[in-house]
């Protein structure tokens, strides 16, 4: 299986901890690794990705095409997550116009994949109006169709990381005229990475 990278950006408070925890609970952890876990108190996602860093252990995860290897100082990985919280709509903006910028001065810039993750739909009860509010900062930057995907999740739950959600209806029956609003709506995040 090919070896990807992955880097995770987002503004403080977005979830980037909670949510490769959870991928590396959900796709990445063999059972001797989850006892060694169990046995040092890590029971949140959050607290998966610190405990890795002081271990030395390399956070990673599988998807169907690839191992993703989480990694922080890589200008040009395979793939990034840009991580919004759904409950802060205000702070899209500032987000918004900082993923711009390290795009436009090549700080960052992604050789297969830009996954904009608007994290915590949960806590919306999994709100269209709040995925559409952050959703239209990010389109506004006219970023590369086939590049970049527009994903609501939730990292706590796991939802429409690995499977959609079941009981919201617009994520999947997109209203009529809004097909390339919602390009994405049916795909979960492990169907855009492959």
């Amino acid at each position: 299986m090919a070896s990807k990278s992955i880097n995770v950006h987002g503004e403080n408070g977005a979830g980037k901890k909670t949510l490769i925890g959870s991928l590396i609970f959900r796709c990445g952890l063999e059972m001797q690794m989850l006892e060694q876990l169990k046995r040092n108190g890590i029971h949140q996602y959050a607290d998966v990705v610190p405990y890795f860093e002081r271990e030395g252990i390399p956070p990673s995860f599988y998807a169907k095409s690839a191992k993703f290897l989480v990694e922080r100082e890589n200008q040009t990985p395979d793939v990034v997550f840009w991580l919004v919280d759904a409950t802060d709509p205000g702070a899209a903006k500032t987000s918004s116009q900082r993923l711009a910028s390290m795009l436009a001065a090549a700080t960052m810039n992604p050789k297969e994949k830009l996954l904009i993750l608007v994290n915590k739909m949960d806590l919306t009860k999994w709100s269209e109006d709040a995925f559409q509010q952050v959703a239209r900062q990010f389109r506004a930057l006219s970023l590369p169709k086939d590049k970049a995907f527009i994903i609501p999740v939730s990292s706590t739950e796991g939802t429409n990381m690995l499977s959609s959600p079941q009981d919201v209806p617009w994520m999947q029956t997109p209203p009529a005229g809004r097909s390339d609003e919602s390009e994405d709506l049916d795909q979960t995040l492990m169907d855009i990475l492959g």
